[in-house]
């Protein structure tokens, strides 16, 4: 399930261990994120935010199939809503 976030870090040239040392992270957490299995820590979600510009519902959302229109994965169950809880 392609995650929104991944098309914005994208677009502004930033690899996924970039995005994790700016926040804080490890990147094996970006790497979760983006593919729905978990949401970040809420100590991520403010940093997430202002850095692209946009709400965290809109980061993670589904992206659509750029082919179809269809959304990549119309379960998106309850791993969208896990929250991380990692260590660090």
């Amino acid at each position: 399930m392609p995650i929104a976030l991944s098309r914005h870090r994208k677009a502004r040239n930033i690899n996924q261990t970039d995005l994790a040392a700016m926040l804080g992270c490890h990147q094996t957490n970006i790497s979760q994120w983006e593919r729905g299995i978990c949401r970040p820590h809420r100590r991520h979600r403010e940093p997430l935010e202002r850095l692209f510009g946009v709400a965290l519902s809109e980061l993670f959302q589904n992206d659509e199939d750029p082919v179809s229109g269809a959304s990549a994965n119309a379960d998106s169950g309850t791993a969208k809503n896990r929250e991380l809880h990692h260590a660090e």
